[in-house]
Formats: C-alpha cells, sequence, structure tokens
C-alpha cells in the first residue's frame, strides 16, 4: 500500500511540472524578431533593375524593422 502511495504522488508530481513545462515553453522559446541582421539574398548581379529596386526594399526594410538589411549579389 505505502509503496502504492509513492508511486501516485511520483507520477502526480511529474504531471505536475510536465504540465508547467508545456504552458512556459512558448515564452522561453519567443524571441524577438529579427534579432540579428537580415540578409537579402538576389539571384541576378549587381548594377541591374532588379539589384538597385532590392536596395530599395532593404532600406526601407530596414527603416521598419530596426535591424540592418545587407543585399547580396548571388548571381547564378
Amino acid at each position: 500500500m505505502r509503496q502504492h502511495f509513492h508511486r501516485r504522488a511520483l507520477l502526480t508530481a511529474s504531471v505536475g511540472v510536465m504540465g508547467a513545462a508545456i504552458l512556459a515553453a512558448p515564452r522561453l522559446a519567443h524571441a524577438a524578431f529579427p534579432d540579428r541582421p537580415m540578409r537579402l539574398i538576389l539571384g541576378f548581379g549587381p548594377g541591374g533593375t532588379v539589384d538597385t529596386v532590392a536596395r530599395l526594399v532593404s532600406e526601407a526594410m530596414s527603416r521598419s524593422l530596426g535591424q540592418p538589411v545587407v543585399v547580396e549579389n548571388r548571381p547564378g
């Protein structure tokens, strides 16, 4: 009887701890986005129309997000 009580108490305690962990997990995992500089990768070479538009968009994104947005050209 005494052993049965200890198992039940242990099970109840572990369920309570797991429930608290599940409820706290979203708050612990949530980080501010973006938390570091962003990269805007283009499949075209620098100096073209797409590059110019991407640089204008990246400036607006940078002001809006409060983080630098770097344009990277990777043609091919």
